[in-house]
């Protein structure tokens, strides 16, 4: 199996809050156990579009909407676990994800000016937070989930 996915913000584009991702997914022949039969390989497309309502309203901070598509292109494929656990793959499936975050991914830890305490008996650096990239937020804020 193989697989890659890569996502695009289209902040460079003018268009702020969107991000779109694309990916595939390829799985090759499989010989079945017991079996003089094979699985044929396959590749399937994914997407994904979400959208940040932060940056509509600072209030909606942390809200987002994300729309992912599996198997976009509806490709017929089998999967099986077994020489008699054999059956269709999963057919197109778009899924719609509403998400409110409430604080930063770091708020679970202390603020702090240099490093957590876990990450310091660790000798870890606390990783920059996915918020600190973003102006006007400092990058002090760390957590013992944060480590890099």
């Amino acid at each position: 199996m193989f697989s890659l996915w890569a996502d695009y913000r289209m902040e460079k584009l003018g268009i702020q809050g969107l991000t779109l991702g694309a990916g595939g997914r390829y799985v090759g022949e499989t010989n079945l156990l017991d079996s003089d039969r094979d699985v044929p390989d396959y590749f399937l497309v994914d997407a994904m579009a979400r959208y940040d309502f932060g940056v509509i309203d600072e209030r909606l901070e942390g809200t987002s909407l994300t729309l992912n598509a599996r198997n976009l292109f509806d490709k017929e494929f089998y999967t099986c676990a077994g020489a008699s656990g054999c059956g269709y793959g999963e057919p197109t499936t778009i899924t719609a994800t509403l998400t409110k975050r409430w604080g930063d991914r770091a708020s679970i830890g202390a603020r702090c000016s240099g490093r957590s305490p876990r990450c310091r008996c660790l000798g870890h650096r606390p990783a920059l937070p996915w918020r600190a990239r973003r102006p006007g937020l400092s990058p002090s804020i760390c957590s013992p989930l944060n480590c890099c």
